[in-house]
């Protein structure tokens, strides 16, 4: 017998709410922060310094995961659960 997913509010669900939330308020400080500063208030220059080669390098990670999940065939599925 297979486990069913089952919609409940719980926690996960006020959290997400929450999230959701700030996300949209954090989206409307950008937007009235370009609409203050149209040149977006950014004049750090060209270089690449180290912050942005360590996000660089965390990009790249992500995406080399996302690469190997996608095309990994060994992912357990609904018939091969254990």
């Amino acid at each position: 017998m297979s486990e069913v997913a089952r919609f409940e509010i719980d926690y996960t669900l006020w959290m997400n709410i929450a999230f959701v939330g700030l996300a949209g308020w954090l989206f409307l400080l950008h937007r009235q922060h370009l609409r203050k500063n149209p040149e977006g208030g950014m004049k750090h220059g060209r270089r690449l310094s180290a912050k942005r080669v360590v996000v660089y390098c965390f990009m790249v990670l992500l995406a080399g995961g996302l690469i190997v999940y996608l095309f990994a065939g060994d992912r357990p599925g609904p018939e091969n659960t254990s």
